[in-house]
């Protein structure tokens, strides 16, 4: 059973992780999750990590100094999961000569919309039982209640955020 969570686990971080920080692999991640942490240090970010936000900066380097994950699997029902996010490392830039462009706006609406239909459905604005048709099976739905049961007592820390902004355009 934790051979597969560990597999879960891995999976959830390269995917989610993979899309900010450079050189994320399952590969690469070693994971103790009987003890219920896993720890990762000395990260590169990536430079479009701040895209989604739709920022008018772009990220130059940045650094994550570690990134830790504690579940208490014994008492997971109980106590929160943390993840702590410490010493934060960031060079900004602006993003330069942006014009404006209807069609551009248009589809960044629309992808907000996405995003924010794909953040209902992640947190359970749609369930199974809304759509009958589909079978569920019950290692999926097992599955699905210990995230739920995770990410609804879930505590984030930040801890040592620095961040350097740059802009050459002004003399």
């Amino acid at each position: 059973v934790f051979n597969m969570l560990e597999s879960i686990i891995a999976n959830i971080l390269t995917n989610k992780l993979g899309k900010y920080v450079k050189g994320l692999q399952k590969e690469n991640l070693k994971l103790s999750l009987l003890s219920g942490n896993v720890e990762l240090e000395n990260l590169q970010l990536k430079e479009e990590a701040l895209q989604e936000l739709d920022l008018p900066i772009l990220v130059k380097k940045g650094y994550l100094g570690k990134l830790s994950l504690s579940i208490p699997w014994k008492n997971f029902k109980s106590q929160s999961a943390v993840i702590r996010v410490e010493k934060v490392f960031l060079i900004a830039c602006p993003k330069y000569l942006i014009k404006y462009n209807d069609e551009e706006e248009e589809l960044r609406k629309q992808l907000t919309k996405q995003r924010a239909v794909h953040l209902a459905e992640m947190f359970g604005a749609s369930s199974p039982e809304d759509s009958p048709d589909v079978p569920v099976s019950t290692e999926q739905s097992f599955m699905e209640q210990i995230t739920s049961l995770v990410v609804n007592n879930l505590q984030v820390f930040i801890d040592q955020v620095h961040i350097r902004y740059e802009d050459n355009s002004i003399p």
